[in-house]
């Protein structure tokens, strides 16, 4: 495979049928699904399951917050350890445009802390918006357009091989300021993972937690 992150212009047009679904996983759209796993007894998450609309998922297990956390996504068909200090794991989902019930895409997503300036996130899609097939340049529109609304620019960028599946890793910087992101995806057996961490202190990049979160991330089918 050939991983290359595409020109502005074309991005646009790649990842258009993308962010549909991704605005509906953040909360734009009305017929995602989603529910929250507390993880931890902290102030954060207070040991209790909020749930906000029909449940992803059944695991609501209790795990300490001063420790990272092992936890299985059958939703998504992932499995993946998180960083301490995540006290709640949300997990959103877009049904298929071909309402049999299927998801197109399940995304987890943990703030450390309760603070959205540092956090993690693995999205599984199974598949693209219109029901076709995912390829490269899905996964590498996808990860340009979050490094683009975050505004960073790319300082390492290198093909990655892990358990089998083939993707690309980018991690990039503000220019002249502290905030920063990792991104890794893959295309694995017609689906693609994307894994990403952000913060705002610049410290991400030699936290050994979110080194081992992304090596944790594994598919389960």
């Amino acid at each position: 495979m050939t991983w290359r992150f595409p020109p502005r212009a074309a991005l646009l047009s790649l990842a258009a049928g993308l962010l549909l679904c991704l605005a509906a996983l953040a909360g734009c759209g009305g017929k995602g699904k989603e529910a929250d796993k507390a993880i931890g007894g902290g102030a954060a998450g207070g040991g209790q399951n909020r749930v906000d609309a029909a449940p992803v998922g059944g695991n609501n297990d209790l795990m300490p917050l001063q420790s990272a956390s092992a936890m299985a996504h059958p939703e998504g068909e992932f499995v993946a350890t998180w960083p301490s200090g995540c006290a709640r794991i949300r997990t959103r989902a877009v049904p298929s445009s071909a309402g049999d019930g299927r998801d197109a895409v399940v995304r987890a997503e943990c703030y450390r802390h309760d603070d959205a300036t540092h956090g993690c996130s693995v999205s599984v899609w199974f598949e693209r918006p219109d029901g076709s097939s995912l390829s490269v340049e899905d996964v590498t529109a996808a990860i340009a357009r979050g490094i683009g609304d975050r505004r960073l620019q790319i300082v390492r960028q290198t093909p990655v091989i892990r358990d089998g599946m083939e993707g690309v890793l980018a991690l990039c910087r503000e220019e002249g300021g502290t905030r920063c992101a990792w991104y890794e995806g893959y295309l694995h057996r017609g689906r693609m993972l994307v894994v990403t961490a952000w913060s705002e202190e610049g410290d991400l990049f030699e936290d050994p937690e979110i080194r081992d979160f992304f090596r944790s991330v594994m598919l389960t089918y």
